[in-house]
């Protein structure tokens, strides 16, 4: 599915449907090592996808989301 940002259309997938991820892949050319942005719709939705959960994540999460902040943060075992 494609879907507006700010600039242009991004393609969005299910992130636990692999065949779904894997088909973005396949139509923007990505290389396997590089990984997709996954959004999600609060902070209390990312904790089970995080390995750990830093105090500096809440505090940054409650003053800007929502709004344009990408916070990195390794990702548990079971969502790689």
């Amino acid at each position: 599915m494609a879907i507006p940002t700010d600039a242009l259309y991004s393609l969005v997938a299910d992130p636990f449907n692999l065949h779904a991820v894997r088909q973005v892949f396949l139509a923007k050319g990505r290389e396997a090592q590089r990984s997709l942005p996954l959004l999600v719709p609060d902070a209390t939705a990312a904790e089970d996808l995080l390995k750990e959960v830093p105090v500096r994540y809440y505090v940054l999460a409650r003053r800007f989301w929502p709004g344009p902040l990408t916070i990195i943060l390794p990702a548990r075992r079971k969502c790689r």
